[in-house]
C-alpha cells in the first residue's frame, strides 16, 4: 500500500470536528436488499420512500463510482429493524462528542472483489475511512505543483460536517475492491470528494421532495 508523507506530519486539529465516528451510528440492516431476507420489516414503513420495490430500492437513490469504490446512500428509513435491537445489552446508547461527526457507513469488502487476506480487507476498509476523515475535519484535497509532484493539501476552509456529509437520516454504502488498496491518497482523496459531493447533492434534492410530499 503506498506511503503518504503528509500524513505522518499532520498538526494536532484544534477546530471542530476533530474526527468521524463511524460506531453504533446505523440502527437497521441492508441485507434484505443484497440477498439476505430478515424476518422484519424496516424501520419506517410511512416514509415516502418506503413503497419501492425492494429489488430496486438500492438502484433507486444517490449512487457514484470510482475505480476503488463504489458509494451509494440509502435512506435510514427503508433499514431492515435488526433481529437484536439496538443498543446491544448490557451497552447504553452511545453518548454525543461534539468533537465527532456521527456518520453511518456499511462497507462490502468481500474477498472475491479484495483480497482473501484478512488483513488487507481490513486495511483496505481502514483506509476508506481515514480518507473521508480527512476530507471532513481538515478539508482534505489533492494538489499537484509546477514540477508535476503530486501531494495532499489541507485547506481548513473546506472542511465540515455541513460541507460533507448528509444528514443523520441516511445511510452510506460502500463497496471496495482492491485498486483501493494500490491507490495512492493523492487519488483517493480527489475521487471521494467529488463521490460526497455528488451523492449529498442528489441526497438534498431527495430530501426537499419528500417535505414536500409530506406537506401536501
Amino acid at each position: 500500500m503506498p506511503k503518504c508523507p503528509e500524513l505522518s506530519r499532520l498538526p494536532r486539529l484544534h477546530t471542530l470536528p476533530r474526527s468521524l465516528n463511524f460506531k453504533h451510528t446505523t440502527r437497521g440492516s441492508l441485507s434484505p436488499y443484497l440477498g439476505s431476507p430478515l424476518p422484519t420489516r424496516i424501520l419506517d414503513p410511512s416514509h415516502p420512500a418506503a413503497s419501492i420495490p425492494r429489488n430496486k430500492v438500492l438502484s433507486s437513490f444517490p449512487f457514484t463510482r470510482a475505480d476503488g469504490f463504489h458509494l451509494r446512500a440509502i435512506p435510514k428509513a427503508l433499514l431492515y429493524k435488526p433481529e437484536v435491537p439496538y443498543p446491544d445489552p448490557p451497552y447504553g446508547p452511545a453518548k454525543k462528542d461534539p468533537r465527532k461527526v456521527d456518520v453511518s457507513l456499511l462497507k462490502i469488502v468481500a474477498k472475491r472483489s479484495v483480497h482473501k487476506s484478512a488483513v488487507i480487507r481490513t486495511k483496505v476498509s481502514i483506509k476508506f475511512k481515514t480518507a473521508m476523515s480527512l476530507i471532513v475535519t481538515r478539508g482534505a484535497d489533492a494538489e499537484t505543483d509546477k514540477k508535476g509532484r503530486t501531494k495532499l493539501v489541507f485547506r481548513s476552509g473546506d472542511a465540515g460536517k455541513d460541507r460533507w456529509t448528509l444528514e443523520a437520516d441516511w445511510t452510506y454504502l460502500a463497496i471496495l475492491n482492491l485498486e483501493l488498496y494500490r491507490m495512492p491518497y493523492t487519488q483517493l482523496i480527489p475521487d471521494l470528494r467529488r463521490a460526497l459531493t455528488l451523492i449529498k447533492t442528489r441526497a438534498e434534492k431527495l430530501n426537499a421532495q419528500w417535505q414536500q410530499q409530506r406537506a401536501s
